[in-house]
């Protein structure tokens, strides 16, 4: 008989409130997909986990487990891993994915060339990103959907004309607050910024959060990572 596969589907937190109910942060796409996967347990025990109710406080996922009636016994399963057999995962059409079958995946580009394992899917308000482990073990993003991701260079205009990420606009770091309202229209979308080594962007970043977009994401390692994973780069206004 051929062994069920185990999925890691997500990991109890810390208690919320006195009752035993248990913060949970979950593995795959929503609360309503982790309510249907329906047979739950902990790795290496014989019993199931049995949850008696579901709900989201803020971003908090929360829920009943049976027999865990104060906070103590909450505070008992802190950091435990929840698992159930793929084969209990519902089933999805061939264009989309979970996002457990993408960690450790090898990430190849056009020209072939291997530029890292992906290591989690980010989401911080608009569009997935792909997170991204190199050789060096450092980590950069990809947008997954290019519709909802704006790509902003800040480093200064001849820099950009001789060479840039493919889409992206010129706003200079020391223009940034000046562009506030363009940047505004953009605020139901990815804003991925970037320079050339990562510092000028991460200070880009602080800026619009200021503003209230905190849609935004510096690019670690800035042009010089992106040339080095031999990503593409074109030249021109």
């Amino acid at each position: 008989m051929k062994k069920k596969e185990l999925i890691h589907v997500g990991t109890f937190g810390k208690p919320q409130g006195l009752k035993g109910d248990i913060r949970v942060n979950i593995l795959i796409s929503s609360l309503e997909v982790f309510k249907k996967l329906k047979q739950f347990f902990l790795k290496g025990e014989n019993y199931d986990l049995v949850f008696e109710k579901y709900k989201k406080i803020g971003k908090n996922n929360i829920v009943t487990l049976k027999g865990c009636n104060d906070r103590n016994s909450a505070s008992s399963f802190n950091g435990k891993k929840i698992y159930t057999y793929k084969d209990n995962l519902p089933k999805i059409n061939d264009d989309k994915y979970y996002v457990l079958d993408l960690m450790g995946c090898k990430v190849i580009n056009i020209n072939k060339i291997f530029m890292g394992n992906v290591v989690d899917i980010k989401n911080f308000g608009a569009g997935d990103l792909v997170e991204i482990k190199n050789k060096e073990k450092k980590l950069f993003y990809i947008p997954m959907n290019k519709e909802n991701i704006v790509l902003v260079d800040v480093r200064s205009p001849e820099d950009f004309i001789a060479g840039k990420i493919t889409n992206a606009i010129n706003i200079p770091l020391d223009k940034i607050a000046d562009h506030a309202e363009q940047l505004q229209k953009y605020s139901k979308k990815q804003l991925l910024f970037y320079c050339q080594k990562g510092f000028r962007s991460t200070q880009a970043v602080k800026i619009v959060s200021k503003l209230g977009l905190n849609n935004s994401v510096s690019i670690d390692g800035g042009m010089d990572a992106w040339a080095k994973e031999n990503l593409p780069i074109v030249s021109g206004a």
